[in-house]
């Protein structure tokens, strides 16, 4: 890998705007922003260490251009802990771009020099955690930035753009606080040479920027000069070693497709109207359907006062339970509900469907472990289905619903669910699964997109693409 020409000491105000435009011809041409992701090698962690003096700031002569106070922050951004600011440690050029180029527009602004990553604990000293190496900093203002959020396992993040466009993607640094202590992480590619660095590039498209999924940091790379593919990097955080460590690198076509799709899971409630209790039969004002099950009875039925939603009760050894709601009164008399009862997640369990409109329905789930029905789960997002999508023995639940259609995937964690929007994953304009499985004996969702449909299997939490022939 072609290493990056470095600046060095602040060059001066002579240079003015070919200072500028010499520092991004170093980048281009040795393909720091077009191909290899990887910011400036570095030895290793950066180190707390004391501020440095006091900079100063030197400005093209500019009618426009005001000379910034010494230690200007260039950016600030706050944890729950502490403030966080970039401020230049030496002599600084300030400068507008004076043409537009794919780095911004004539009137935008470049901050030439050193500058340091500074952490100042609420009610603390000034900690240097590391330094910004990119040289130029390009700014809509001279105002300074604000950091961007970002929600690390474990750990409050920030992500900082030392530039806001580029001709191929944008850097960007990352920072945390973890235990009330500031760090700044940097990049292991697990790379000969030297692998580490302290920022990262990633695309200019806003949806492909680094996002946390499933405890993960996740960012695409464009498609650069002698690259086939876009890249989407993978990293995990070891903040003992302040370090996000790459854990894979995904192939994606030029459509953002072609890779495992990690899905965004989130933990479900349980609706808080979805309780059973013991039915009293003064409620009860008409039976509708009633249905042997295994021994026992899942009966339909409209309530007293409630013209507008069917009810449903569960009988096990004499005694009647109040499901709650299970659909709408129009749908009452349009045949039997489906219910059945099965072993899921661990325990015996009834499974129940209830209509509430021509192409939406709901699925409750309850335990039977010990004959009384307990709610554990309510999918109201459409038509459910249970299977074994990954092979490990636990079924995941899949929800369908809408057109075009959507799907929802529930997972079991062991102490509770989660569900990932599945189209959003992809990025796909519909999702279903196919009425087949693949020659493995797996189900598989196919997800619609501009140019045709694709298929795909879900395992360890993300979406593969299955390859056809």
């Amino acid at each position: 890998m072609a290493k990056r020409m470095r600046t060095g000491k602040s060059l001066g105000i002579g240079l003015g705007i070919a200072l500028v435009v010499i520092v991004s011809a170093v980048w281009i041409g040795n393909g720091r922003l077009g191909g290899d992701p990887m910011g400036t090698p570095t030895g290793g962690s950066p180190v707390a260490q004391t501020i440095a003096p006091s900079a100063t700031s030197n400005v093209q002569e500019d009618d426009d251009l005001s000379v910034p106070p010494p230690n200007t922050p260039r950016a600030i951004g706050r944890t729950s802990g502490g403030e966080w600011t970039i401020v230049p440690s030496g002599e600084e050029q300030v400068a507008k771009l004076g043409a537009p180029s794919c780095y911004g527009i004539e009137t935008d602004y470049s901050f030439t020099g050193n500058y340091q990553v500074v952490y100042t604990p609420t009610g603390g000293q000034p900690q240097v955690v590391g330094k910004v190496t990119e040289s130029p900093l390009v700014s809509q203002s001279l105002e300074p930035e604000m950091m961007s959020t970002i929600a690390l396992p474990g750990a409050e993040g920030l992500l900082y753009y030392p530039q806001y466009t580029g001709c191929h993607g944008i850097p960007f640094y990352l920072f945390a606080e973890k235990d009330g202590h500031g760090m700044m992480l940097q990049f292991d590619q697990n790379r000969n040479e030297p692998g580490i660095s302290d920022s990262f590039t990633t695309s200019l498209e806003a949806n492909k920027r680094p996002k946390v999924v499933n405890g993960q940091l996740i960012t695409e790379t464009p498609q650069g000069a002698g690259q086939d593919f876009p890249i989407r990097y993978v990293f995990t955080p070891d903040y003992d070693r302040k370090m996000m460590v790459l854990i894979r690198t995904e192939q994606l076509d030029s459509k953002g497709g072609g890779a495992a799709a990690p899905l965004d899971f989130q933990k479900v409630a349980l609706p808080p109207d979805r309780k059973v209790t013991v039915l009293k039969a003064s409620d009860v004002a008409e039976v509708i359907e009633d249905n042997p099950i295994a021994g026992d009875r899942f009966v339909t039925y409209r309530k007293k006062g409630d013209t507008e939603n069917l009810h449903a009760y569960f009988v096990h050894d004499g005694k009647s339970y109040d499901l709650g709601v299970f659909g709408a009164m129009a749908y009452a008399y349009r045949g039997a509900p489906e219910v059945s009862i099965d072993s899921l997640f661990g325990k015996k369990t009834l499974t129940a469907t209830g209509t509430y409109g021509a192409a939406y329905a709901a699925t409750y789930f309850f335990d039977l472990t010990d004959g009384i029905p307990k709610p554990f789960l309510a999918v109201e997002s459409g038509y459910a289905r249970y299977a074994d999508f990954d092979g490990d023995g636990i079924n995941e639940i899949t929800a369908q619903y809408g057109t075009p259609t959507y799907l929802e995937l529930y997972r079991w964690t062991g102490a509770g669910f989660e569900s990932a929007d599945v189209a959003q994953a992809l990025g796909a304009k519909s999702v279903y699964v196919a009425d087949s499985s693949t020659s493995a004996g797996k189900k598989v969702f196919i997800a619609g997109f501009d140019d045709g449909e694709r298929q795909y299997e879900y395992k360890d939490g993300s979406l593969i693409p299955v390859i056809t022939k």
